[in-house]
């Protein structure tokens, strides 16, 4: 992955600064901002996490990393709560918006969630940090839905509900267990639906007219730039893409499609996107491969899969660091398991 990596980064800085310094593209934002998103934080973060992957374990780490978010995430919570309070409606801050802060409750949700499925797989293991890990649930579940993001709690039930499916033989779903889980399961129902009506904005975006407004725009976002690569499939229109989606006015101050392999796509067609297709779901595969064989992959599995969903409707292509991270680490986690099982088959 790391060579692809280079590639794709490649590929990307030649096309931007071609289309600046030779066909004088106008950007939507300074080119120096897109470089130090580019390459100064995604792909060298990508390259680091996976050496690091595959060179230790990550799992001994997980609830710690619990900890500092519970931490961390708990401080901002009682922070929001004594100014601005409920009054503001939405969780976010002025120079951090909404869809930032729900994604950071989702990663501690995941985090938390990967914990008690591990220790139901591993009966033998303690659960030292229980409580720590059902406070890290609630506060990452009140920002999820505080902050009124759609996208995000649809992606979180989800990977939730997907990852118990691939794990159910290992989870002993017979007798009392079944209904010890099922009462697990309309306990957390509950709780959810409860918050959910607590959020007025929240479900005034899942239940009025005007929740099909963002889902419409990025529909026309993916049209346009998919037309845009069909005018020239084999390198795309470059950054000209900027200045095509900016001129539409949909929505203000927005000139990408929202979408990762789009957005590849209509800037770079299929020589930059080839190298970015197989970062992504190689890395996704293998995943779902090493989850059968070593099921501590879970916990860096999830946070791929959040970045993901959150590259498949937001952002663009050098703005997400986390997305690269994610996947650089479950395609380095694989060179572990590969020596850990090569360790094992020796006694």
């Amino acid at each position: 992955m790391d060579s692809l990596s280079f590639c794709f980064g490649f590929l990307y800085l030649i096309r931007l600064f071609f289309d600046v310094y030779v066909s004088g593209v106008s950007l939507a934002l300074p080119l120096w901002e897109l470089l130090a998103w580019s390459l100064g934080s995604s792909l060298p973060i990508a390259i680091c996490s996976y050496i690091l992957a595959s060179q230790q374990s990550l799992d001994s780490a997980l609830i710690r990393q619990i900890k500092y978010g519970v931490l961390l995430l708990g401080i901002s919570t009682i922070c929001f709560l004594v100014k601005p309070g409920l009054a503001q409606v939405r969780f976010y801050l002025e120079h951090l918006n909404a869809i930032i802060c729900a994604n950071a409750g989702c990663a501690l949700v995941l985090l938390c969630f990967a914990r008690i499925m591990l220790c139901r797989i591993n009966p033998t293991e303690i659960d030292s940090g229980r409580l720590i890990t059902y406070s890290g649930i609630l506060i990452g579940s009140f920002i999820i839905i505080y902050s009124a993001t759609r996208g995000v709690l649809l992606a979180s039930l989800l990977i939730i509900s997907a990852s118990v499916l691939l794990l159910r033989s290992r989870l002993n779903f017979t007798g009392f267990m079944k209904s010890k889980y099922s009462l697990q399961l309309v306990a957390v129902f509950s709780a959810l639906v409860l918050l959910i009506s607590s959020s007025p904005h929240l479900v005034e975006k899942l239940f009025t007219p005007r929740s099909a407004n963002t889902v419409l725009t990025r529909l026309e976002f993916w049209k346009i730039s998919f037309e845009q690569f069909v005018s020239n499939p084999s390198m795309g229109i470059g950054f000209h893409l900027q200045e095509i989606l900016g001129k539409l006015e949909i929505e203000k101050g927005i000139y990408y499609p929202r979408n990762y392999l789009f957005e590849s796509l209509a800037i770079g067609g299929i020589l930059m996107t080839l190298p970015l297709f197989y970062c992504v779901f190689s890395p996704m595969i293998g995943f779902y491969k090493n989850l059968k064989i070593d099921p501590n992959v879970l916990p860096s599995g999830l946070m791929a899969t959040q970045a993901f969903f959150y590259t498949m409707h937001n952002g663009h292509l050098g703005d997400f660091p986390f997305f690269w991270m994610a996947m650089g680490i479950i395609a380095g986690s694989k060179y572990r398991i590969k020596t850990g099982n090569g360790i094992n088959s020796q006694f």
